[in-house]
């Protein structure tokens, strides 16, 4: 209990007054209980399968006035933990740190203010949860860079379910490496900011470097540069049930604005998807051997800027290639679908263009469909309206 004696043997009468006396020397299979308060310090969890246990959300804090960028405010350091019902909280580390193939699963847990990085999950570590919420994570007090909720690396995964990602900063979710996975289910990620040293990105869900993504009812709103984006060969993203919506400018470059874009060599497939309200292109598909696949699409309302295809439908450029099964792309700026270059290639079956806007004094004007310099369109069963 925190504030409670030195000295005390873990019982009911005699609390330990740390969360640190409590952990050392744990047995196996063990349940620590938490008390209502503020706990400042470093937390190592150890025994395996040992579950650290809040009393409430609210009033049970983990937090640590320590600085560190090697070591969060809770590390767990065995397998198979678990934590629950409690907050970590503020302090000058990043908030949860998971690592060398080590575990542990979350449930009804509040990471929140952490410096740098909410959760960070490297070298082969795991990390899995239901009802988790990341937020607020501040860039590094001593850079300010980053501020991200979630970060996955070198070969580890992760899987959250009924979890938010809300007002953090550069990527709220990013994810890269080959042999590194997220798996979300029943996801918001949303209100991400650009880091605080430059104002740069604001992303919602970023993946590098052959990294695996799967995702099933997402929504992704109001962030900056690219709700979801997608880099590199290897990189594979799939979705089913997500919704893009409000993607706005990067504030530093003014630049982005996308809601899917995948760039220089990723393979995404999405299922019913819903790309609303974007400043930059609804899909944005770039590079040789990059693939975008959509079933039952809707892509409407790209906003109007004084610039030419902001807020246009979708791009492929440079190579890349986009399918599209049964889809609506309507009410977008000056172009519905603008496909460019050798080697890039735009299929759709059963798909509907229509009402595309021009932008008051921006020339050439609106276009459903725009194809040039040697790119390759197959349609079946499409309609270009105006």
């Amino acid at each position: 209990r925190a504030g409670a004696p030195s000295g005390g043997d873990g019982s009911r009468d005699a609390p330990f007054a740390t969360v640190t006396e409590a952990t050392e020397g744990l047995a196996a299979d063990v349940i620590v209980a938490l008390a209502r308060g503020t706990y400042d310090e470093a937390i190592r969890l150890n025994g395996t399968r040992v579950t650290l246990w809040g009393a409430c959300v609210a009033e049970t804090i983990l937090t640590c006035s320590q600085p560190s960028d090697s070591a969060g405010t809770l590390t767990i350091v065995s397998r198979e933990t678990g934590v629950r019902n409690l907050s970590i909280r503020g302090g000058l580390r990043p908030g949860l740190w998971v690592g060398s193939g080590l575990s542990v699963h979350l449930e009804d847990v509040v990471i929140a203010e952490a410096d740098a990085l909410g959760a960070l999950v490297t070298d082969g570590g795991h990390l899995s949860g239901r009802s988790v919420v990341i937020r607020d994570t501040a860039s590094g007090a001593a850079d300010g860079l980053f501020g991200r909720g979630l970060y996955v690396q070198t070969r580890s995964t992760a899987e959250l379910e009924r979890v938010a990602f809300i007002g953090n900063r550069e990527s709220a979710v990013h994810v890269r490496s080959e042999g590194s996975s997220l798996r979300l289910a029943d996801a918001v990620i949303a209100r991400t900011a650009g880091q605080q040293h430059d104002r740069i990105l604001g992303r919602g869900l970023e993946a590098r470097q052959s990294a695996t993504v799967e995702l099933e009812r997402v929504v992704v709103e109001d962030n900056r540069d690219a709700s979801i984006i997608c880099f590199d060969a290897g990189t594979e993203l799939s979705g089913t049930d997500v919704v893009l919506r409000r993607s706005a400018r990067d504030e530093l470059n003014q630049d982005g604005g996308h809601g899917l874009a995948v760039v220089l060599g990723p393979a995404v497939t999405m299922t019913r998807l819903v790309v609303d309200d974007f400043t930059g292109f609804g899909l944005f598909v770039l590079g040789e051997d990059t693939s975008l696949d959509v079933e039952d699409l809707v892509l409407v309302g790209g906003r109007p800027r004084d610039a030419p295809y902001a807020g246009a439908g979708a791009l492929v450029d440079m190579g890349g290639h986009l399918s599209i099964a049964r889809g609506l792309l309507a009410r977008n700026s000056d172009v519905g679908i603008f496909v460019s270059g050798d080697g890039s290639s735009l299929l759709l079956t059963d798909v509907t263009v229509a009402d595309t806007i021009a932008t008051d004094g921006v020339e050439p004007g609106s276009r459903a469909l725009h194809a040039q310099l040697g790119a390759r369109v197959e349609g079946v069963r499409a309609a270009f309206l105006r």
